[in-house]
């Protein structure tokens, strides 16, 4: 699993899972709650493993322990696609719903009773769960992964 000696960069067991649930994209509470800790203990472990790894967030951490092998690919797990989407919010899969009827933003913030940067921060949550650049693209997937609101689709339909 680990191809370096844990003692490379004087890394402890525990600082290795917790650099694993970090590169499993878990938040700070996420990895006290699996190791057992208290919040701040984990955040102090956490900027340890930095000083340690000579970096200033968990990103480049991760990225460092994949360098030198002290992580592995295989200790990531990369969601697909379709099992992030699953768990889409209904707000985020109406926004894409009116969009993709060809609606700008500020009608759909009209539509959904919301501010326009609401349906901005939604937009940009369905782009990063569904893993794309753009809303086009974004609509594009949630169509292909049958997430579009049926019933908004259906209105449109009827001449709503």
């Amino acid at each position: 699993m680990h191809k370096k000696s844990r003692n490379d960069l004087g890394l402890t067991p525990i600082e290795i899972r917790a650099l694993v649930l970090l590169a499993n994209g878990e938040t700070t509470d996420a990895i006290s709650r699996k190791l057992g800790m208290r919040a701040n203990a984990t955040r102090s472990m956490l900027a340890r493993i930095y000083r340690k790894m000579g970096v200033s967030n968990g990103v480049a951490a991760v990225a460092r322990a994949l360098v030198e092998g002290i992580l592995d690919k295989k200790d990531i797990r990369v969601p697909k696609v379709k099992d992030r989407a699953n768990g889409m919010p209904q707000v985020e899969r109406d926004a894409l719903s009116w969009l993709f009827l060809e609606l700008n933003v500020h009608q759909v913030a009209a539509r959904m009773r919301v501010t326009y940067k609401t349906v901005d921060g939604y937009l940009l949550a369905a782009r990063e769960r569904l893993q794309v650049s753009s809303t086009p693209e974004a609509i594009q997937a949630a169509r292909e992964l049958g997430l579009l609101n049926d019933s908004i689709l259906r209105m449109q339909r009827k001449g709503a």
